[in-house]
């Protein structure tokens, strides 16, 4: 496979559903199709599922390139509503959480306001959901709690739970907030940390714990985006420049042609003005031929019998 993901998040989900060739996904925070996306792999394999995404400018893309997916541009939070979005330049950092747009203020980041509609998972679930969702992936820069707190946990439970859980550029935990809600309240177990986001799976499919009980690496046989897209590149200069090779070699074969017929055309200009030398030559000789002739007779007395 090949992973799009920042952390190898597709790597690992691609653990539990590597079996499946069609299934169903729900993407909180789902900014670039491709860029640091979690559901690229799957979405290429035939999967399709919800991508939400606030920034107007991501939305737009997800509805270029997700054409099977649903795409909303729109918040999800405890309750329906609308809330204040920080849209940072930078790509990945925009927010609801006032304490995450000011670390990202702090560093020189460019922002703007805008007023966001809000709703919940609850009920964009009830409205586009009727099956089985394999996993639910959020990433909301510090305003998780709220999205959790908005689901429905007893109709809707996706089989596996990503969300990105540390403060910005940083180890710091900050899922203290939701984790006790999420493990006490929705009947889901913690698998896994990776630094970054932690996996919960729900308590009825505890054996999918077996699939993150060691860390992504090369037996799992997956390529990063990154590298296939050095590869193609490289592929492409390498017919690029067997192309330059061959029309260097048609114009070197040209030249070298053109070189022969000037060769030629001098040997025939050479010939021809040898030609024009000797044909002046022979002009002058009846010339002077001409001239002798005449000088003889102007110089013969005339006689009447001449006459």
């Amino acid at each position: 496979m090949i992973s799009y993901a920042q952390n190898f998040e597709d790597v690992l989900l691609n653990r539990v559903f590597q079996q499946q060739e069609s299934g169903f996904y729900i993407d909180v925070g789902a900014m670039d199709p491709e860029e640091g996306s979690v559901t690229k792999s799957f979405y290429d394999r035939g999967w399709r599922g919800i991508n939400i995404e606030p920034d107007r400018r991501f939305h737009l893309k997800l509805c270029a390139e997700r054409v099977r997916d649903t795409n909303l541009n729109i918040a999800v939070g405890d309750l329906p509503g609308s809330h204040t979005f920080f849209a940072f330049e930078d790509q990945g950092i925009s927010t609801f959480d006032e304490s995450f747009r000011d670390y990202f203020l702090d560093k020189g980041r460019p922002f703007c306001e805008t007023v966001c509609d809000v709703t919940t998972l609850a009920e964009i679930c009830r409205a586009h959901v009727n099956g089985q969702i394999d996993f639910l992936k959020i990433d909301a820069e510090g305003w998780e709690g709220p999205v959790l707190r908005g689901a429905d946990w007893v109709n809707y439970r996706p089989l596996v739970l990503l969300i990105e859980c540390t403060a910005p550029y940083s180890h710091t935990p900050l899922w203290g907030d939701w984790e006790p809600y999420l493990l006490g309240r929705c009947g889901y177990l913690f698998v896994y940390f990776d630094g970054l986001n932690r996996y919960y799976v729900r308590e009825e499919n505890r054996e999918l714990s077996s699939h993150f009980v060691y860390p992504v690496n090369v037996l799992d046989g997956f390529q990063m985006s990154s590298t296939v897209r050095a590869e193609n590149r490289a592929a492409d200069l390498q017919v690029q420049m067997q192309t330059l090779s061959e029309e260097r070699r048609i114009l070197r074969e040209e030249s070298s042609k053109l070189r022969t017929d000037a060769h030629a055309l001098r040997d025939q200009l050479k010939r021809a003005e040898r030609e024009l030398l000797e044909a002046r030559l022979w002009i002058g000789r009846l010339a002077e031929e001409a001239a002798a002739a005449k000088l003889i007779a102007d110089r013969r007395p005339w006689t009447r019998e001449a006459i």
